[in-house]
């Protein structure tokens, strides 16, 4: 048997143990290195040098976490220009004909806007309070208040504002916003009025 083998092997040996390799191909000397716990060799951090992206992910998790980002970003954005654009939001009372409680398209506009300005304030509730003129008895306009209420609920429940954020209650004729007689008088207290809370 050949003894110079025998000699180069185990040379080769020690000299392989005593270097390590790290993933982008850079030698790492154990030089003066320290024992771990378990008697083996550890290197310290800084000899270790990280991929170039510094996150270990691939450029395809990359990119979806920047487009995800980006998205966080315009969402913001987004819900800044709606609080500007709201900053100013009055509630305003809505209007009926003479006995309906339906709602006219100017009552519409009014409850979209306020479902915008509530979806932005999410922590704020509202009372929608029901009203009626002076004409006919107080238990019919009590209901017909109640009705008026329940109308505009329901719609802004169709906008997707939570019914427990959403309050209703009629005051019938009892609380008039302007007193006299006559159709311009009557027509300004048939309404449903909105308190935040």
């Amino acid at each position: 048997m050949n003894y110079r083998g025998l000699i180069l092997i185990p040379a080769l040996i020690i000299a392989i143990s005593g270097c390590a390799t790290s993933k982008n191909g850079k030698v790492i000397s154990d030089g003066a290195s320290s024992k771990d716990t378990e008697g083996g060799i550890s290197s310290s951090l800084e000899d270790v040098e990280v991929s170039s992206s510094g996150s270990g992910l691939t450029p395809e998790e990359q990119r979806r976490i920047e487009e995800e980002e980006l998205e966080a970003e315009r969402q913001r954005l987004s819900e800044d220009q709606a609080r500007a654009d709201l900053a100013g939001f009055k509630l305003e009372d809505i209007f009926f004909a003479y006995d309906r409680a339906d709602l006219t398209s100017e009552a519409r506009e009014t409850l979209d806007g306020l479902a915008r300005w509530l979806e932005i304030n999410s922590d704020i509730n509202i009372r929608i309070e029901g009203h009626a003129d002076e004409r006919g008895s107080s238990e019919y306009n009590l209901a017909l208040g109640a009705r008026r209420a329940e109308t505009a609920k329901r719609y802004l429940g169709g906008l997707d504002v939570g019914e427990t954020r959403l309050s209703t209650i009629s005051f019938g004729e009892e609380m008039p916003i302007k007193n006299g007689q006559g159709e311009a008088v009557w027509a300004e207290n048939r309404r449903v009025h909105f308190e935040a809370r």
